[in-house]
């Protein structure tokens, strides 16, 4: 049978470990190329779609509007690309910009967090004396 003290030593290195899991920050370029990754890989199929057969009427739609929001895309040669370059760009932005908005979110929780314990610690001092 395990010691007392070894077990709530166990226990408590798995709790210091669940919290560094759960507010560690986003790194920014990290998510950023992932979401650009996938962006890219999904237009990256749109295009081979579009590009080798007949396209749905939804992927011949979905062009319609991508020539109007996409700087240099085309719905043929090089235009394919660009518009795929695009896209991970786009896709990059976004993954950085939800990036920054969770890391600012756990900064505040965080805050939040430490002002509400050192209230509690000022609160209850004088308990400690008496």
């Amino acid at each position: 049978m395990a010691e007392p003290v070894a077990i709530l030593r166990d226990l408590e290195s798995r709790r210091r470990a669940a919290i560094r899991r759960t507010f560690t920050r986003f790194d920014t370029s990290a998510t950023a190329a992932g979401f650009g990754a996938a962006c890219a890989l999904l237009m990256t199929l749109v295009v081979v779609r579009h590009a080798f057969g007949t396209p749905p009427d939804e992927i011949r739609r979905l062009f319609g509007l991508l020539v109007h929001y996409l700087p240099g895309f085309d719905t043929e040669g090089f235009g394919l690309v660009v518009g795929v370059v695009d896209v991970a760009l786009l896709g990059a932005a976004f993954g950085a910009f939800v990036a920054w908005c969770r890391n600012r979110a756990l900064r505040f929780v965080l805050w939040r967090a430490l002002r509400e314990r050192d209230t509690f610690f000022r609160r209850h001092a004088l308990d400690e004396i008496g």
